[in-house]
């Protein structure tokens, strides 16, 4: 059997196309990674939403959501790296909102926020 040798052209294409393949997934790393970052920050809104941590943390808890709007915003500008660090803010804002929110809880003299965050903004 007998081997055949590449030609410079055809050596070249197979380059061309892996280095095409390599500049793609590259490429869609940003995406991905700040889509996972925003949608772990989503899901710590959601758990905190529902153990209603947001009436005994309400500054913690507005700072993490603007954030995290924020960064959805970015990311619908194509701005991945900037989508994934005010994710990671949202987060940490999450997480010291769940602390506060429990610090609050073991005070026995500390009252809940009075926020009804159900209503828009304006109505009464």
């Amino acid at each position: 059997m007998m081997l055949r040798r590449c030609n410079k052209r055809s050596h070249t294409r197979v380059i061309g196309i892996c280095f095409g393949l390599v500049l793609m997934l590259a490429g869609g790393c940003g995406v991905i990674r700040s889509q996972t970052v925003i949608n772990r920050a989503a899901l710590q809104e959601q758990e905190l939403i529902e153990s209603k941590v947001r009436n005994y943390a309400a500054y913690e808890f507005a700072l993490g959501s603007a954030y995290l709007k924020r960064a959805r915003l970015a990311v619908g500008h194509s701005d991945h790296v900037g989508a994934r660090q005010l994710a990671r803010l949202a987060s940490e804002a999450f997480k010291k909102a769940k602390a506060v929110a429990a610090e609050h809880k073991a005070r026995l003299n500390f009252q809940p926020y009075r926020v009804d965050w159900d209503k828009p903004v304006g109505q009464k």
